[in-house]
């Protein structure tokens, strides 16, 4: 489906940003065999203004604020984890982050192996969504 939305460089730009092909999941079994439920997500996401926009005027904040720069692999990380943080609303970010287990009513999933507290918010501080182009 990406060659029908994104032209072949950028498409090329998106596979090796995600890394390896995903496996087939049980829990989508009518998706095609080399399918995850993250290429389910990714067929709703516009990839080609996530490339040619948001991606560049992002690393061109995080280079002024002498942050290191992103690329989309990272970038759909930080947005899957907003996706998952918005099943807790009751949890503050820190929560997510801890290397203790946090309980509120339930257990609150620990994201640091994805990704570190100060890199996520990095993100919520400098990801820039148009240029001013």
């Amino acid at each position: 489906w990406l060659d029908d939305i994104v032209d072949p460089v950028m498409r090329t730009k998106a596979m090796e940003s995600l890394g390896e092909p995903p496996q087939r999941s049980p829990s989508f079994p009518n998706l095609q065999t080399n399918q995850s439920e993250g290429d389910y997500l990714l067929h709703f996401l516009p990839l080609t203004y996530l490339l040619s926009v948001v991606i560049p005027a992002t690393n061109h904040v995080l280079t002024a604020n002498r942050k290191k720069q992103t690329n989309l692999g990272e970038f759909l990380q930080y947005m899957g984890l907003n996706l998952m943080m918005s099943n807790y609303p009751c949890c503050s970010i820190e929560d997510f982050f801890r290397d203790s287990e946090t309980y509120t009513i339930f257990k609150v999933p620990n994201f640091s192996s994805f990704m570190p507290c100060y890199r996520y918010r990095e993100f919520n501080k400098y990801t820039q969504f148009a240029t001013s182009d």
